[in-house]
């Protein structure tokens, strides 16, 4: 698990993907995340995804191949649409 910090891209937001501009010791990253029709999170461009969203901002990223953290990915994505 990693932790990093998160700045949404400036422009529109749709259900259907989110850019996620995220920083890892000091070297940027960038991810594109789909959202299917049942509103559950998977990535196209790298093999993380949001498992838990933290009040200072910061998030919990957690290896797709972790079907157990899958779970609780999907409830803390639905968070973040409803924050947007």
């Amino acid at each position: 698990m990693i932790t990093v910090d998160l700045t949404l891209p400036s422009g529109d937001v749709t259900r259907n993907a989110l850019l996620m501009l995220f920083s890892v010791n000091d070297n940027s990253y960038a991810a594109t995340i789909r959202i299917d029709e049942n509103n559950v999170p998977y990535p196209v461009d790298v093999a993380l995804y949001i498992a838990d969203i933290h009040s200072d901002g910061t998030f919990d990223l957690y290896d797709i191949l972790d079907q157990k953290e899958y779970l609780s990915a999907s409830n803390a994505f639905s968070k973040l649409l409803d924050y947007l």
